[in-house]
C-alpha cells in the first residue's frame, strides 16, 4: 500500500510540476527550472547515501552520476 500511495503521489507532482513549467517558462530559462527540482531533490535524498557502504557507493557513482 505504501509503494502505490508513493506512485500515486508522484504522479501528482508530476503532473503539478508540468503544469507550472508551462507558466514559469515565459518568466525563467529552461536550464533554471530544470535545475531547481533537481537540486531540492538532491539535497532531499542525499542523507539516503548514508545509510549504504562506501564501497557500493562509489562503485556505482559513475551510473548515479550518468542517470542524473
Amino acid at each position: 500500500m505504501l509503494g502505490i500511495a508513493a506512485g500515486l503521489l508522484s504522479g501528482v507532482i508530476f503532473a503539478a510540476l508540468i503544469m507550472n513549467v508551462r507558466i514559469l517558462k515565459a518568466e525563467y530559462p529552461e536550464l533554471a527550472i530544470m535545475f531547481w527540482p533537481m537540486g531540492v531533490a538532491l539535497l532531499l535524498l542525499s542523507p539516503f547515501t548514508l545509510e549504504i557502504s562506501p564501497n557500493v557507493l562509489y562503485s556505482n557513482l559513475k551510473v548515479l552520476i550518468a542517470f542524473g
